[in-house]
C-alpha cells in the first residue's frame, strides 16, 4: 500500500496533521477532539478488522487468499500504535464525553476516567497479544504442509468481539449516557471487517508487486473481494435495518432520541450518504460480472471506506453543531491518521521481507 507513496511525503502530511491538530484543540477543542475520536475509531478498527480477516481466512481455508491475506495480518501492527493514540485521547476526555463532567448516579466506578482509561487499555493489549499470538504461529507452521492454527484464530476472533464491544460502549454508546443497544456493538465489530476488507483491497491493489510481476488484486483475487465487499454491503444493511427497525417499534424516547439526533437537521445529508456509500453504490456496481476487477473494485472500495468514516463521524459528532473549522481539523487529522496507518504497513512489509530472507538465508 505504501510502496507508491514516497516516505518523505507520508513524513509531511503526518506533521500538517498533528500541526492542524493541536491548533484545532487550542482554537476549537470539541470539533478537534470528535474528529480524532473519529479517526481513532475508523482506522483502529481497520486495522482490528484486518487481522480477524486474515484469521476468518485461516479457519475457512481459503486457498484463494493466499497473496492478500499477509496484507490483511499486517493491519494488526496498528494496535499498538492505536494504544499510543488512545493515551493521546484521555487528554480530551472532559471536552467530549458528558459522563466526566455529570457522571451517572448508577454506576460511578463505570463511569470514571481511571476505569475507562483502564479497561480500554486492556481490551486494546490483548487483541494485540491475540493477534500476534496468532501470526506468530500462523508463520510458524507456513512451512509445514497442511498445518492450520485453529485455536489462535478462534481465540483472537472471540477476543476481537469482546473488545470492540467494549471500545464501542465506552467510546460511542457513552457519548449519549443512558442509551443503551445490544445490537451496536456487533453493527460497529462488523462494519469494522467491511472497512478491512475495502482497505485489504485498496492496499492490495497499490502495494509492491510480487514475485511473479503480479500485484496482490489480481483478476482473481478481484472477483473474489468483490464478492465479499456485496455480502458484507446486504448484511451491513441488514444490522443496520434491524437497528433502526428495534428503536422505531419500540418507540421509546430514551432509545430513538440517538438516532433522531443523527439523522434530522443538518446531519441528514451526512446520514443518507453513509447509505449511499456503504450499500447503494457498492450494491448496484458490484451485482454487475464487468465491475468485479481490480479498477471498479479498488474505486468502490474507496467508497466504501468514504462512507465508514462518515458514519462514524454521524455516530461520534453527530447531534452537534460544528463549526466550519471542523472542516480543515478533520481533514489534518485524517490525513495525519492515515499517514500513520501507511508507516506502519510499511515497517511491517519490511519486517515480513526481512523475515523470509533469514528463513530463505537459513535454508540455504
Amino acid at each position: 500500500m505504501t510502496s507508491r507513496v514516497p516516505l518523505p511525503l507520508m513524513l509531511v502530511a503526518l506533521l500538517a496533521g498533528a500541526a492542524a491538530f493541536v491548533a484545532g484543540v487550542m482554537r476549537h477543542p470539541f470539533e478537534a477532539w470528535s474528529v480524532y475520536l473519529v479517526n481513532l475509531m475508523f482506522w483502529s478498527g481497520l486495522s482490528a478488522g484486518g487481522i480477524v480477516f486474515a484469521a476468518l481466512l485461516e479457519l475457512t481455508g481459503a486457498t484463494w487468499a493466499m497473496d492478500v491475506r499477509p496484507i490483511a495480518a499486517r493491519f494488526a501492527w496498528f494496535l499498538p500504535v492505536a494504544l499510543a493514540l488512545f493515551l493521546v485521547l484521555l487528554r480530551g476526555v472532559r471536552v467530549i464525553f458528558p459522563w466526566v463532567a455529570h457522571p451517572p448516579a448508577a454506576h460511578p466506578i463505570w463511569f470514571s476516567v481511571g476505569s475507562f482509561a483502564l479497561r480500554d487499555s486492556a481490551a486494546l493489549v490483548v487483541l494485540f497479544v491475540s493477534a500476534v499470538w496468532f501470526t506468530e504461529r500462523s508463520r510458524a507452521r507456513a512451512g509445514r504442509a497442511g498445518g492450520r492454527v485453529t485455536i489462535t484464530a478462534v481465540s483472537l476472533v472471540i477476543v476481537y468481539a469482546i473488545a470492540v464491544s467494549l471500545w464501542t460502549i465506552d467510546l460511542i454508546m457513552s457519548l449519549q449516557p443512558g442509551w443503551a443497544s445490544t445490537l451496536f456493538p456487533a453493527y460497529i465489530f462488523t462494519g469494522n471487517l467491511y472497512g478491512a476488507i475495502a482497505a485489504l483491497s485498496v492496499a492490495a491493489a497499490a502495494g509492491p508487486r510480487l514475485s511473479a510481476g503480479q500485484v496482490a488484486l489480481d483478476e482473481s483475487a478481484a472477483r473474489d473481494l468483490a464478492k465479499l465487499l456485496l455480502g458484507f454491503a446486504l448484511f451491513w444493511l441488514y444490522l443496520y435495518w434491524s437497528q433502526y427497525l428495534t428503536i422505531w417499534y419500540g418507540n421509546l424516547p430514551r432509545e430513538f432520541e440517538f438516532l433522531v439526533s443523527r439523522m434530522r437537521g443538518t446531519w441528514w445529508p451526512a446520514a443518507w450518504s453513509v447509505f449511499g456509500l456503504c450499500f447503494v453504490i457498492p450494491f448496484v456496481a458490484l451485482l454487475a460480472r464487468s465491475a468485479r476487477r481490480p479498477l471498479p473494485v479498488t474505486i468502490v472500495a474507496l467508497g466504501c471506506l468514504a462512507g465508514l468514516w462518515l458514519e462514524q463521524l454521524v455516530l461520534i459528532a453527530g447531534g452537534h453543531h460544528l463549526d466550519v473549522a471542523a472542516l480543515w481539523i478533520g481533514a489534518g487529522v485524517t490525513v495525519a491518521f492515515a499517514a500513520l496507518f501507511m508507516l506502519t504497513l510499511a515497517a511491517a512489509s519490511a519486517r515480513d521481507e526481512e523475515s523470509r530472507s533469514t528463513m530463505a538465508g537459513g535454508r540455504t
